[in-house]
Order: structure tokens, then C-alpha cells, then sequence
């Protein structure tokens, strides 16, 4: 198991790092792995840049509802500072977990993202990806290793934070996108909202 370089920063603080460990337990093409070790790279990067940091502790987001019906609708605008669904979290306390790599099953901190991956091999074209709260496994179709690295990395970071205890909700919704999983998927996708 891969634990992480923490590093002292200028003024003596210990900078955080995580690592990012795969486990992939499907068999892969020499083209999938290598899709796999680029994606792995880039998460680590993402996830470990000063911009990240910055992502989280300034996230924040808006969003309008509506009462009534037809013409007579009355819109309201909300604004909403840190994620949505974050576990009663401000968005450093968000930064924090994630960079603590504690997953819900194995809850070390060890500032390591341990990904236990399986490749789905049917052709569903409606999701990327999926996981289940009681194992440590997150499933990606295989369609994905043919898209981008960041897309991949991206999917993985979403599927994370998922083992890492947050939610969104299944059905779509207009706030769905500003929960961890979807706001971070897209941050390591290089996906702008």
C-alpha cells in the first residue's frame, strides 16, 4: 500500500499530498493500462495543485426555484456557499477529507486514494461508471478507455468520492452537478460549469 509525501512548506507547515494507488482487477489491453497510468497521473496532479485547494475552500454556487405554475410562476434565486450534499462540511473541511484518503470501508488516514477498479464490458452508453456503497470496487465501462485520460480521471475521482462517503442524487436534478462528486469529477475532467 502507497502512502503519501507530505512536504514542509516555507514556512515550516507540512504541505498535503495525496497518492493515488489503482488496483485494477480486470484484465486490460496494453492500450487500456496505459489509459489507466495517464489518467492515474492526472488525477494525482489535479488533486494535488494549489488550485484544487482553492476550488474547495471557494466553492460556491447558484441556483433559481420556482413556485406556481404556467404564468403565474414566481422564480427565486438561491445562493449557496460550499457543495451541495457535503456531510455537514465547509468546503476546506471537503478539501480535507479528500486529501485525508479516508475511504467509509477503511477509514485510515493515509492520504492515499486507494481505487479498487473494474472494468464493465457491456454497452451502456448512459452512464460512465458506477460503484456500490458496500464494497471497495467502482466499475467503469470499457467504451470510457477510448474517450480522453481526463475524462477517465475524471470518472474516477467522482466514483471516489463516493467510497469516501458523499452523495448526489440518482435522478437529475439542477443542483445535482455542485455535489462533491460531480463538482470534483469535473474539476479533474478539466470540465468548466
Amino acid at each position: 500500500k502507497k502512502t503519501s509525501s507530505n512536504k514542509n512548506t516555507s514556512d515550516g507547515r507540512l504541505a498535503m499530498r495525496l497518492a493515488v494507488n489503482i488496483k485494477v482487477h480486470s484484465d486490460l489491453t496494453l492500450e487500456e493500462e496505459m489509459m489507466v497510468m495517464k489518467a492515474k497521473r492526472i488525477m494525482e496532479a489535479r488533486l494535488n495543485s494549489q488550485g484544487f485547494k482553492q476550488f474547495c475552500t471557494d466553492y460556491k454556487f447558484t441556483y433559481t426555484t420556482h413556485t406556481g405554475r404556467l404564468w403565474w410562476k414566481k422564480y427565486t434565486t438561491h445562493h449557496q456557499v460550499g457543495f451541495k450534499y457535503p456531510n455537514g462540511l465547509s468546503g476546506a473541511g471537503v478539501y480535507q477529507a479528500i486529501m485525508n484518503g479516508a475511504e467509509t470501508l477503511t477509514p485510515i488516514v493515509d492520504g492515499v486514494a486507494n481505487i479498487e477498479l473494474v472494468i464493465d464490458r457491456r454497452n451502456k452508453r448512459s452512464v460512465l461508471g458506477y460503484t456500490y456503497p458496500n464494497t471497495a470496487k467502482q466499475w467503469v465501462y470499457s467504451w470510457l478507455l477510448r474517450t480522453t485520460p481526463e475524462r477517465l480521471a475524471g470518472n474516477l475521482a467522482h466514483e471516489w468520492c463516493h467510497k469516501l462517503g458523499f452523495k448526489h442524487k440518482h435522478r437529475y436534478n439542477s443542483t445535482r452537478k455542485h455535489s462533491v462528486p460531480y463538482a470534483v469529477g469535473d474539476y479533474i475532467a478539466g470540465i468548466q460549469r
